[in-house]
């Protein structure tokens, strides 16, 4: 299954251009299927580096000869565990997926009609990663503008709301949101959709027509925040209770 992989750091202007060289190195290696970096409209010290793999097997082999080469572009691997407070430094790795708008709600890629029978349990903060081939400006950085990204960032619940541009593909943008949980996020999405019938500005308006990006595709992709730290060569999870040395477990 292929790995999402966000990473949130604050550089120095003076150490971005490795930041970009390394995502184009990552792009020549096998099975990463995206590797872009994205500078934050909030602070220009701010990027988001945002990967796709083919899967753990891919990442870990190319992570592996980069430690070995020494080549990591500064503060890659040396970011503190918990992000969006404190500096802002931050790495998650997901099982990737797309979802789709269907009825209302949002949904897995490719499978609205499917009938849906089991509500699994929502659990821990919600974390959304939404790349477009809109870039977005100062003056407009997300449908709606300045004012609704600021109301939204007032919502109950609502750790992060922050537009990225990229750096190397000017049409290229990224939104990473982070919510309290799924309560808080539903609560989010209910007012969204009734701001948005009702003709209001704070509602986003009409989606923005999408193009092709310079780096990978346009999706919009949910998970269940998962934060890691790098000790000893690995990830591994923030929270020291969710380490797991002696059974490899199953996707």
């Amino acid at each position: 299954m292929s790995l999402r992989v966000v990473h949130q750091r604050v550089v120095e202007p003076a150490a971005q251009a490795a930041w970009s060289a390394h995502a184009a190195g990552l792009r020549d290696s096998k099975g990463c299927l995206e590797a872009e970096v994205y500078r934050s409209l909030d602070d220009p010290e701010r990027l988001a580096l945002v990967e796709l793999w083919s899967d753990d097997t891919a990442f870990g082999r190319a992570w592996g000869e980069l430690l070995t080469e020494g080549t990591l572009p500064p503060g890659l691997s040396s970011g503190p565990p918990e992000g969006v407070a404190g500096d802002g430094s931050v790495s998650e790795f997901y099982r990737h997926g797309y979802t789709d708008r269907a009825s209302g709600n949002w949904l897995p890629t490719g499978r609205a009609d499917e009938a849906w029978r089991v509500a699994w349990p929502a659990r821990g903060p919600v974390r959304v990663v939404i790349q477009t081939s809109t870039r977005p400006t100062p003056e407009e950085p997300w449908p709606g503008g300045v004012d609704a990204l600021l109301e939204t960032r007032r919502e109950p619940g609502c750790l992060q709301f922050e537009v990225f541009a990229g750096v190397e593909f000017d049409q290229d943008g990224l939104l990473l949101e982070l919510w309290d949980d799924q309560a808080r996020y539903d609560a989010h999405w209910r007012l969204r959709t009734r701001v948005r019938e009702a003709g209001g500005a704070g509602g986003g308006g009409a989606r923005p027509v999408q193009h092709e990006r310079g780096q990978g595709d346009n999706g919009v992709e949910f998970y269940r925040r998962q934060s890691f730290v790098h000790l000893y060569d690995r990830w591994l999870p923030a929270d020291p209770e969710a380490w797991s040395d002696t059974v490899a477990w199953p996707d």
